[in-house]
């Protein structure tokens, strides 16, 4: 793994712990922490991680990412920024997958949304995220997959700000074309 791709993948795995560690996304550290950077940052030496915790922390802060202050006791607070809330969910799109099942549990997941022509730019990023995730396009504005995939969807909408009232996900379990999707998706 290249070092900037690896840099990379520490500081999504730091903004991560510190977004789950809190409803206000704020995480206190020692500051010779194992967590801080992940299995990486792991196989260092106690006095390298140390120094290498710290100065992620800081690169981390320059960039806008995090905020951060040492304690009395020597531990840092480190806290989440907008922008690196706006970078974590970035990431987690980037790693979007919909999570196929071991069996098939009969069901459709059908997904129809009507974004605004003024809004076009939404729409067709939409539609492609849909496509790169596997769903099978019924109509123009009408996908479906046999997975469950509620959470994907919801973060397709919250990143391409496509308003709830205009995404309709429903569950079905007969389609008139059913053949076709079972053939499609290799459920036969």
């Amino acid at each position: 793994m290249a070092r900037d791709t690896e840099t990379a993948a520490i500081i999504d795995g730091v903004l991560k712990v510190i977004a789950t560690s809190g409803a206000l996304g704020c995480l206190v550290v020692a500051p010779n922490a194992a967590q801080i950077g992940g299995a990486i940052l792991n196989r260092l030496e106690k006095r390298s991680r140390t120094r290498n915790s710290q100065g992620l922390v800081k690169y981390m802060s320059a960039q806008g990412l995090v905020t951060y202050r040492l304690l009395s006791d020597g531990d840092y607070e480190i806290t989440i920024t907008e922008k690196g809330k706006k970078r974590l969910k970035k990431s987690e799109f980037d790693r979007l997958a919909v999570k196929h099942q071991e069996k098939w549990d009969g069901k459709w997941r059908l997904v129809l949304f009507d974004v605004p022509e003024v809004r076009h730019k939404s729409r067709r990023a939409f539609s492609y995220k849909l496509q790169l995730l596997g769903f099978y396009q019924l109509q123009k504005s009408a996908w479906i997959i046999p997975y469950p995939c509620e959470k994907e969807v919801e973060l397709i909408r919250q990143v391409f700000e496509v308003k709830p009232q205009d995404v309709i996900l429903t569950e079905v379990t007969s389609l008139n074309c059913e053949n076709l999707l079972r053939r499609h998706f290799q459920l036969v």
